[in-house]
């Protein structure tokens, strides 16, 4: 023991002296770092009129003057005057004084901080917390431990059966003293688990619960002859007297008080010591997920190493609310073992959020069930915060939200986390934003903790094992992966009287039964219990738990177990409705409305979280049977009893299936299939569906139902894809006649539905509309007017070159307002929306005067972008200029899908261009892929300025490109046929920007750099830097981008003097003459983000893995990645010369080479955007 140091006082600063027989100092026991000298302590004590404590008297005498401030305390959310405790060593001194054992460990606590607050407790009619003292508490258990020296002998075993209690607590330190070896037993077990667990741990001595006393009663009296137990104590005072006398006759029975009294007067028989190291110290029963509970042996060499204390400032308050029979009790001891106050949650489980508010605790722990409560609530407040005001940011209500919630167990957490299960991602990221410092521990009984916020602790030794059955080897690539065995000094000797389980190898290592993923060195991602993962019948892994987490919602889910067959393509669900869901739907079990509702519910968590088709449940069976433990569908953990669930509804899962099989079957009838649809879509029966005139799309169908009907169309052999379905011209009157052809010729099945898209005549998509020319016509002035400040239209604002292009506008001089084009926003809200936009993308608006922005409510998909006439006219008379960069990007949506928004938009821009009296410049936002042929690869075609696209391309390119291709081409030939002054601006890949690193990250380069980041691999491309082969990235930062459209088009000569005179139109390609090969692209980020380099070949197989692809997010440009080489640009592919030229003008520089600094700069954004 370090025999003195120094402090000082917070109040006076005078250095306060102290030993361990000297002078003491104060600490207040709400304030960390809080401690005072005992005269400043005394003049506070006077101003509060606080009377003299038993504990620290005080002999000032003097008045307080009037001046007097008191000391000012940390801690606001507890009212003053605050108490304290003399103290006679720093925490750190104390941590280096640690014993050898788990006796020493506790003596030394106990000797040392006699007067600190112990153990608290709240009577439900109180309102406070009231607590016990070190001393106390210590007292208490050596008065135990006497008495129960007069009973049972040394490494005798000890159960307790009882919810969490003081004298819980009290008992587990008796043990300690007297060297008993104890047995926690759940206080939810029913007399089968209790009974097998007094049997299997050889139990003498019992200590039981008033609600637990009639289960000891049925034991003892059915299994006399086979127990061990021969005294019980009774933890309430007050015992039923009729159960008692149920007791069989041999066995001792006292109450906890009488023997705490007991104990005071009479001598122990033995001394209290420690155990030896390799004595048994407990027996912590498993959950009994494959059978019967299993006791773990721990020793109390290895309880120690789990338990010893560790460094925390004083005060520090924690909550018990988990179980003392599992890891919670190793928790709580070891906050103990370093003088920490523990508050004994004994209230109702629907009071507990109450009980933090008044204990203030400064962890908050627990499973993800725990925090699905918060979670639940915050979701249900923010569903009504959008539904009341339908243009209010995520950010916007966070602002409101957060703060609540992050008070709701009290001002003081420092750390807020648990474990026992995965956290969903939606709840891990609720919870960083109340309490930024969070952990998730793994662990397991037989192991205690093994790693934190995923990674290894430092003294866990570990190794991987194949699982073949599951398909993981710890050959994978790019992370080796399979069960994962475990060595450290917390690990427990094996279990108790069982031979057989061979957990416990010879070799030191442990079992642990789960599935990891080894990301680096020492850092994993669990995937799933081996014996709890399965397969479905298209090789898809599954891993139940995780999803089941995904799930839990409190308007709808309290319980969901899913099932899958390899046998089977889909998942079925089991659900237990919520308490909420069951006051909202009558009748819940039938209840139609909550069955249509569960299935949107399904869809909507399945998009939050980004989940695979496959991994979302295809049926579901509704019970309102309660689970619990008692009823056997509950382990002790809080996990499901899986086997037990399954066994109990085998007759409704396979129901569940045949219905599934039986509905494929029908699909090929027209009725049975009208059926479907309108219950897959909810549309009701008595509303009419026209089969010839509507698609799928048309109907409500989105990306998920069409995957679900695909799915269950190709296991009848009709292949029919998602892509097909989704495509408006695909009329349901086709894909009807289709089903029910009873064709089986796969391929004839794809061509009917996909011809849709090749037959579109492109010749006409690119005519001119008739009335434009009669807009011409009668326009009072055929030319533009020439201002010194042009006032723009602008549409695409809020997306991510739009976003930078408004703020571009605003600051420069060359333009004066901006009517920003805006979809279902309300006016009064759309400049605070725009903020947002602008803080999300990292855009500074200091500078920027939004009084300049004039919101235009409207919508892109709707003529005349969702204006009335006189709206659209009177926007005509104000503008001078139309920018359209508005469209809607999707890769994966054919051409038909797109053309309301991305080309018949285009046509309303050239409308408003010469609508009103006089022509208007327009300026449109094309792309660089309107050149790209994607039937054909590594042709190294030159395309410049000046070079113009062809319509040939249309066919081959994907709905997007082909989109923009159709526009590009009517905004040209507009310009030459109707005198439209036009500007056509083709942006290569846009680039993060080169301030801050903010980027897209859904393009291609972006996608390429997430799967990178994901996988933590990149792949070799082909060639040298240098070389001309296809290897090459052409990145233009959005900045640079935004600013130069804005320049070009706002200088008033380019419209006058440097049009081409026979197309009255000017075309840039927004692209870098200097690209980048992927070789030093990867170099730069590994530079910043380590990750391993794989030939090509291999590469594309750990991105599109079986039963993973979906998950990669270059899954929607999968066949960009079927070549032989890594797909990018030669070098020399694009270039600008014009852009350049005008750029320099105007002394405006081209794009920079993409360097390290900006790519290190992407990747750090990246990577913080990442949970």
């Amino acid at each position: 023991m370090i025999e003195s140091s120094e402090i000082h006082c917070l109040k006076c600063s005078t250095p306060i002296y102290y030993t361990r027989d000297g002078v003491y100092r104060l600490q207040c026991v709400e304030c960390r770092k809080l401690s005072v000298c005992q005269s400043c302590y005394e003049l506070d004590c006077l101003y509060y009129h606080i009377p003299q404590s038993q504990h620290i008297p005080y002999t000032y005498s003097k008045p307080l003057l009037d001046s007097y401030v008191p000391i000012e305390h940390s801690c606001k959310s507890i009212p003053l005057p605050h108490e304290y405790t003399r103290e006679k060593y720093l925490t750190t001194e104390y941590y280096k004084t640690r014993g050898t054992s788990i006796y020493s460990v506790f003596k030394n606590a106990f000797n040392s901080f006699p007067e600190r607050r112990c153990l608290g407790y709240k009577n439900p009619e109180s309102s406070i917390y009231s607590w016990l003292s070190y001393q106390t508490v210590h007292e208490l258990s050596n008065n135990l431990a006497s008495a129960l020296s007069h009973f049972i002998s040394p490494k005798e075993a000890v159960g307790i059966f009882s919810e969490n209690s003081i004298p819980w607590y009290v008992i587990d330190f008796a043990i300690t003293w007297n060297r008993y070896v104890l047995v926690p037993i759940h206080y939810t077990y029913g007399s089968g688990n209790t009974r097998d667990v007094l049997l299997n741990s050889s139990a003498s001595c019992v200590a039981v619960s008033k609600k637990n006393f009639s289960t000891i009663v049925q034991c003892l009296n059915e299994s006399q002859d086979t127990l061990s137990v021969r005294m019980v104590i009774h933890i309430d005072s007050d015992p039923d007297q009729s159960l008692v006398d149920q007791l069989p006759k041999n066995i001792i029975f006292k109450t906890y008080q009488e023997l705490i009294e007991f104990g005071k007067t009479n001598a122990p028989l033995f001394p209290q010591g420690p155990r030896e190291p390799t004595d048994l110290s407990n027996l912590s029963y498993t959950s009994g997920s494959t059978g019967v509970p299993k006791g773990v042996m721990f020793r109390d060499q290895e309880y120690y190493e789990w338990i010893k204390p560790f460094c925390i400032h004083y005060p520090y308050v924690v909550l018990n609310h988990g179980p003392m029979s599992h890891a919670e009790r190793g928790f709580m001891l070891q906050f103990l073992t370093i003088g920490a106050a523990v508050g004994v949650f004994t209230d109702s489980y629907d009071k507990m959020f109450d009980n933090m508010a008044i204990l203030q605790p400064h962890l908050l722990h627990g499973v993800p069930r725990v925090f699905s409560i918060l979670y639940g609530q915050y979701e249900a407040e923010v569903f009504e915060f959008k539904k009341q005001n339908p243009n209010i940011s995520d950010e916007e209500i966070d602002k409101v939200l957060i703060p609540k919630y992050r008070s709701v167990p009290g001002e003081r957490v420092i750390i807020a986390g648990g474990g026992a299960a995965p956290f969903p991602a939606n709840q891990e990221s609720f919870i960083r934003k109340c309490w930024p410092n969070f952990y998730e521990v793994y662990g397991s009984t037989e192991m205690s903790m093994i790693s934190k916020n995923s990674r290894f602790l430092d003294h866990v030794d570990f190794k991987l094992i194949d699982v073949p059955e599951l398909g993981f080897f710890t050959t994978d690539k790019p992370y080796p992966r399979g069960e994962v065995l475990l060595k450290s000094p917390t690990k427990a000797f094996g279990y108790y009287k069982n031979t057989s389980d061979d957990s416990f190898q010879d070799d030191g290592y442990f079992k642990s039964g789960d599935v990891v993923e080894l990301r680096d060195e020492r850092t994993i991602k669990i995937i799933a219990r081996r014996k709890m993962a399965f397969k479905l019948s298209n090789g898809e892994f599954v891993s139940p738990q995780t999803l089941e987490t995904n799930f839990l919602s409190q308007q709808f889910i309290q319980h969901i177990m899913i099932y899958g067959d390899i046998l089977k393509t889909f998942l079925v669900a089991i659900v237990i409705p919520s308490e909420e869901a069951k006051k909202k739907y009558p009748d819940i079990k039938n209840n139609k409305e909550y069955y249509s509702d569960l299935n949107e519910f399904f869809k909507s968590v399945a998009k939050k979280n980004r989940l695979l088709s496959y991994e979302v449940p295809f049926s579901s069976f509704i019970d309102d049977t309660e689970w619990s433990i008692a009823s056997n569908h509950m382990l002790a953990t809080g996990k499901y009893n899986r086997s037990f669930i399954q066994k109990a509804y085998k007759t409704e899962i396979d129901k569940l299936y045949s219905n599934i099989d039986q509905t494929q079957r029908s699909l090929r009838d027209p009725k049975a299939l009208d059926e479907y649809l309108r219950d897959l879509l909810k549309i009701p029966s008595d509303q009419p569906i026209d089969y010839s005139t509507v698609s799928f799309s048309q109907i409500g169908g989105d990306s998920l139902s069409a995957v679900k009907l695909s799915t269950l169309l190709k296991n009848i052999n009709i292949n029919i894809s998602a892509t097909s379905l989704l495509n408006q011209d695909v009329k349901l009157s086709a894909l009807n006649e289709i089903i029910s052809s009873n064709d089986s010729d796969n391929i004839s099945n794809t061509t009917a539905l996909t011809t849709a898209k090749s037959n579109v005549d492109f010749e006409k998509e690119i005519e001119l509309d008739k009335d434009f020319f009669e807009l011409y016509d009668r326009l009072p002035l055929k030319q533009v007017e020439e201002k010194e400040r042009y006032n723009v239209f602008l549409t695409g604002c809020t997306g991510f070159l739009g976003a930078f292009l408004l703020k571009e506008l605003l600051t420069n001089t060359l333009y004066d307002k901006v009517y920003c084009h805006l979809r279902n926003k309300k006016e009064s809200e759309a400049k605070q929306y725009l903020k947002s936009i602008f803080n999300k993308s990292k855009i500074s608006f200091n500078d920027c005067d939004l009084d300049r922005v004039i919101p235009i409510i409207g919508d892109l998909g709707k003529p005349k972008f969702g204006m009335d006439v006189e709206q659209f006219n009177e926007l005509a008379d104000k503008i001078d200029m139309v920018i359209h960069n508005g469209a809607t990007v999707n890769m994966v949506f054919p051409y038909p899908n797109l053309k309301k928004t991305n080309v018949d938009s285009t046509k309303d821009a050239i409308r408003l261009a010469l609508t009103g009296q006089r022509l208007k410049k327009l300026v449109y936002i094309s792309t660089i892929g309107v050149f790209l042929d994607r039937s054909v690869e590594g042709i190294d075609t030159k395309i410049n300025d000046y070079t113009q696209p062809s319509l040939n391309v249309a066919n081959v390119n994907n709905g997007y490109s082909t989109s923009k291709l159709v526009s590009d081409m009517l905004v040209r030939r507009a310009s030459k046929e109707l005198n439209i002054p036009s500007m056509v601006f083709r942006p290569g890949t846009i680039y993060c920007s080169s301030e801050t690193g903010f980027d897209n990250a859904i393009d291609y380069v972006g996608l390429i750099i997430k799967a990178m980041l994901k996988t933590k691999t990149c792949c070799t491309p082909a060639g040298q830097v240098g070389e001309n082969v296809s290897s090459y990235a052409n990145l233009s930062p959005v900045d640079w981008v935004a600013s130069s459209i804005s320049s070009l088009a706002g200088h008033h000569d380019f419209w006058t003097n440097g049009m081409d005179k026979e197309t009255n139109n000017l075309v840039f390609n927004m692209v870098n003459n200097n690209p980048i090969h992927f070789r030093e692209f990867f170099d730069y980020m590994m530079q910043e983000y380590p990750m391993t380099e794989l030939p090509y070949s291999e590469w594309t197989k750990v991105q599109f893995k079986e039963g993973e692809a979906e998950s990669s997010p270059i899954y929607p440009i999968k066949h960009l990645f079927q070549g032989k080489i890594f797909p990018g640009m030669f070098p020399e592919q694009f270039t600008c010369p014009r852009t350049e030229e005008y750029l320099k003008r105007i002394n405006k520089l081209p794009a920079q080479p993409t360097d390290a600094t900006i790519v290190k700069k992407n990747i750090r954004y990246l990577l913080s955007t990442t949970n």
